[in-house]
């Protein structure tokens, strides 16, 4: 079973979390972890979870790549998958994907290219648009 781990500074996982849930609805296979906003460390936070989660495939995704979170996670990278940059639409496609037959570096591919073609600056396309109509 693959599962989506969803990790940030402060309660911007929490809110990812809360999002997909919003749009997808209730989703299984994904978890959150908040980082430094308890007195429970991170290091606990992710033990506690990979012991609870053994025989699952982990696709961890975190929010700023050079970032604390992410460090930690890169310490020990053999262990899951992990992708950094998080945004709304990388983690929709990577949800909607997760029971797929795909290969998970290929769900995982697909959402990273999603996510940047997500990426638009609005007032460039309302410029564009604008000088369409003369």
């Amino acid at each position: 079973m693959r599962k989506i781990l969803i990790v940030s500074h402060d309660n911007l996982a929490q809110g990812m979390f809360n999002f997909l849930n919003m749009i997808l609805g209730k989703q299984k296979n994904i978890d959150f972890i908040n980082a430094y906003v308890d007195d429970i460390t991170l290091e606990e936070k992710v033990n506690s979870y990979m012991d609870n989660n053994k025989n699952c495939e982990i696709i961890v995704v975190t929010d700023l790549y050079g970032g604390s979170v992410n460090n930690y996670f890169m310490e020990n990278i053999d262990k899951y998958h992990l992708i950094t940059g998080m945004n709304a639409v990388m983690l929709l496609t990577l949800s909607i994907k997760l029971d797929s037959n795909e290969t998970t570096e290929s769900i995982i591919e697909e959402a990273i290219t999603s996510a940047k073609e997500g990426i638009i600056y609005c007032n460039k396309i309302q410029l564009d648009s604008n000088e369409d109509d003369f």
